[in-house]
């Protein structure tokens, strides 16, 4: 998983004996459109991510590759998602069980401080339902803009691109941030292994317990 930063995964296959796993996802309102609501909570483009573990792990072996031995790796944003997914089997969730034990996080944390733009968020949601005529009284009707057509989807697109601003809500809706999970945590990291860059705001945040 990888930022629009190209990285050339395909030489670790070259030079290697690895086989490269490289996932879509969707982006903005497709992947991570947000209200602060449990009716959009922002994180399919995430569970497209899980899935694509499931299906890796269940059919890597046909392309030559080890189930037991993947790797999860991620530059930039995809550094921030692949710890969004450790975590998540950190805090137990049960889909979990599909995400490597064995990571590398490059140049991305799930830790950085973003700003809590829950309300600008809920404004750039209404704006868009207003722009589809998806609007129920003020409030937007989610329920309508998962019918939008592609003209529709194009809007969505074209206007909603800011999906890594409200990481610090999802990681709030993850998480349940305790001094024993902040331990956990340490631990786990410790496990798989940091760079400099990728464990700055672990060092800043979670070894404080």
């Amino acid at each position: 998983m990888c930022t629009v930063v190209p990285v050339p995964y395909r030489y670790l296959s070259a030079l290697g004996d690895v086989v490269v796993v490289v996932p879509n996802y969707r982006l903005g309102a497709l992947g991570f459109l947000s209200d602060g609501s449990d009716e959009a909570p922002g994180n399919v483009g995430l569970a497209d991510q899980m899935l694509a573990l499931e299906w890796t792990r269940h059919n890597i072996a046909g392309f030559g590759g080890n189930a037991s031995n993947m790797v999860l790796v991620g530059y930039g944003a995809g550094a921030t998602a692949a710890g969004y997914l450790l975590l998540s089997e950190a805090a137990g969730v049960a889909k979990a069980r599909a995400v490597p034990r064995r990571a590398i996080l490059m140049s991305g944390s799930p830790f950085t401080r973003y700003p809590d733009n829950t309300e600008f968020r809920r404004q750039r949601v209404a704006e868009q339902a207003k722009r589809l005529n998806c609007l129920k009284g003020r409030d937007p009707d989610l329920g309508c803009l998962r019918k939008v057509r592609i003209a529709g989807v194009q809007i969505l697109l074209g206007y909603m691109d800011d999906e890594t601003l409200h990481a610090a809500q999802l990681v709030r809706s993850i998480l349940d941030l305790s001094d024993n999970l902040k331990k956990a945590t340490v631990d786990l990291f410790y496990e798989v292994g940091l760079n400099t860059s990728a464990a700055e705001a672990v060092v800043q945040w979670y070894t404080k317990v």
